[in-house]
């Protein structure tokens, strides 16, 4: 998937879905064809300054990825690195 940019501010903010139902006592992943290998990802994409929230980001790539809409989205864990300043060995 292309990248749009650095959001302002300069940083890259990236939502990735991690999509789960269970079905007939399996639990199932929603994945999307990930080109050019054609294996399964996760429904993901780059925030953009339209999106206004995470969560209207999200859910708009996981509508355009699979043609499903979302119904209730919880937040579960957010990571984030920033570059370290010049000279920081850590």
């Amino acid at each position: 998937m292309g990248r749009s940019g650095p959001a302002a501010g300069g940083i890259d903010v990236d939502l990735t879905a991690v999509v789960v139902s269970v079905r007939d006592d399996e639990p199932q992943a929603l994945v999307v064809p990930a080109a050019p290998s054609g294996r399964a990802a996760l429904p993901s994409g780059p925030l953009r300054p339209d999106h206004g929230t995470l969560q209207a980001g999200l859910r708009s790539w996981v509508e355009q990825q699979t043609r499903r809409r979302l119904g209730y989205v919880e937040q579960l864990y957010t990571f984030g690195d920033r570059p370290a300043p010049a000279g920081d060995d850590r």
